[in-house]
């Protein structure tokens, strides 16, 4: 693992420190390289403080009491003080983090679930300054980190209220054309785009009429089509190209969108 953290001198861990005596307190600040292997931080308490976490590489689990969400490149998370967690980093993912407290922290995220940021290079130099500022600790640093974190805090709600979901639902459209073959369910489907199962059916059929699983299968059908007149495969073998390991139920799916058997489609099309 590579590291690259500060911490002020208020900062007590493991558990950090509460002060709402202030406006606001950084307590720590840091980057973590999860590069050969994947590790598991558990808090069975929480912490004192809340705790902002940035993946800028790979994905993250993070378990919440009784919800578990996972975190992909560009996302960010925020856990208020006395929130029980269990990180899990897997490999090669990459995360920014920073612990902080004061009177004016709870009113700045929501919390508890994942938000889609994207990355942006002055979130990660405003967050580089701040460790560089707990780290050497010249005179006033504690003022110069708040003075960061409001532009940190300023620029992620810039591009958070920016970030366009049909760009997501783009980027899924062109991964299902990709994957056809391989595409299990909807779970699959929203892990990639960092979106909930539900949330992920709702943006979908909005954006393209039908959900994303009829949009799947859509697809495998018309590929399949393409591929019973443009190549002499077997039927199994077509059904194996589009994702359907059984022959019979890709048959039946075939059928009951064309009205045609594969065989017939084939030679009514030939002929």
């Amino acid at each position: 693992m590579k590291s690259n953290y500060g911490y002020s001198e208020f900062n007590v861990e493991p558990y950090g420190t509460e002060n709402l005596q202030v406006p606001l307190q950084v307590n720590c600040c840091g980057y973590d390289y999860f590069l050969s292997k994947s590790t598991v931080t558990t808090r069975q308490k929480g912490r004192l403080d809340y705790y902002f976490i940035y993946v800028i590489k790979g994905k993250i689990e993070i378990d919440i009491t009784e919800q578990s969400f996972s975190c992909f490149e560009g996302d960010y998370i925020l856990l208020p003080p006395h929130t029980a967690h269990k990180v899990h980093y897997s490999i090669g993912s990459a995360v920014y983090w920073i612990h902080f407290t004061g009177k004016c922290a709870s009113d700045l995220f929501t919390y508890n679930h994942p938000h889609k940021l994207g990355l942006h290079h002055e979130i990660l130099e405003h967050m580089k300054t701040i460790i560089s500022e707990l780290q050497t600790r010249k005179p006033y640093y504690q003022d110069y980190c708040n003075g960061y974190f409001w532009l940190l805090y300023s620029s992620v709600k810039r591009h958070e209220n920016t970030f366009d979901e049909d760009t997501i639902m783009e980027e899924l459209i062109l991964y299902i054309h990709e994957n056809l073959h391989l595409i299990k369910d909807v779970n699959e489907l929203s892990e990639q785009v960092g979106l909930s199962p539900s949330r992920l059916i709702h943006r979908f059929t909005a954006y393209k009429g039908i959900s994303p699983i009829r949009y799947l299968i859509q697809e495998r059908l018309e590929k399949s089509k393409q591929l019973l007149l443009q190549t002499d495969m077997t039927i199994q073998e077509v059904a194996d190209q589009v994702g359907y390991q059984n022959q019979l139920y890709f048959s039946q799916a075939f059928k009951k969108h064309t009205s045609y058997s594969p065989t017939a489609f084939r030679k009514s099309n030939l002929n």
